[in-house]
């Protein structure tokens, strides 16, 4: 078994992705986080700086794509100044590379995604800080839900997930290589749905001008 997985792992991925919702109202907590951590917007002049917070793991290009394309990043500085933590935010569609898709985003809902924790400062409270820090920033522009994903065989990840923002919805995915991945499972996220990467589509309308 352990032979045939070996062989048989080049060519098939699968799992799933649990998506994870937080709704932006009255109920958030006030912002929380160790006081020696300061979290704020990055901007396209601190590229390499990002790259840093990275590992090196991000390509100063693969950055400046996603500001290109006016994602939002978020970053975490510890007491030297130096970048610990690194998020971005898509506030009008996202890639999810598991399913070969995008998730065009309706009016007032936003996505969050590449969270990464630079290994010296982990087990400080970041994450905690920075989600607060979004969920925050969000409402404060008018923004009524967020979402975000976690891979199935990130048990880390779901624990994290789940102490902030409920499940709403399980995906399935089965990937052969050279071949388009098969998603299972709903494919809409409240008034956000997934569409095949390469179709172009306009952002769906809000439900109501409140939203929900």
């Amino acid at each position: 078994m352990v032979g045939l997985r070996k062989v048989i792992a080049p060519l098939v991925d699968a799992g799933y992705l649990a998506f994870f919702a937080r709704e932006l109202d009255d109920t958030l907590p006030s912002p929380e986080g160790p006081s020696e951590i300061t979290v704020r917007w990055a901007w396209p002049a601190e590229i390499d700086r990002l790259v840093a917070g990275y590992d090196g793991a991000r390509s100063a290009e693969a950055l400046r794509e996603r500001f290109r394309r006016q994602d939002r990043c978020i970053a975490a500085f510890d007491d030297r100044g130096e970048i610990a933590h690194c998020r971005w935010i898509a506030t009008r569609r996202a890639n999810i590379p598991e399913f070969g898709m995008d998730l065009v985003l309706t009016p007032g809902e936003a996505y969050f995604y590449d969270g990464y924790t630079r290994r010296e400062a982990r087990g400080r409270g970041i994450d905690a800080a920075v989600r607060s820090f979004i969920f925050h920033q969000l409402r404060a522009d008018g923004f009524h839900r967020v979402y975000s994903y976690v891979r199935g065989d990130n048990p880390i990840g779901m624990k994290a997930a789940r102490r902030r923002q409920l499940p709403v919805q399980t995906l399935w995915y089965i990937r052969l290589r050279g071949l388009p991945p098969l998603v299972i499972g709903k494919r809409i996220l409240g008034h956000s749905r997934f569409v095949t990467v390469g179709i172009a589509q306009e952002r769906p309308a809000a439900a109501s001008a409140g939203g929900n």
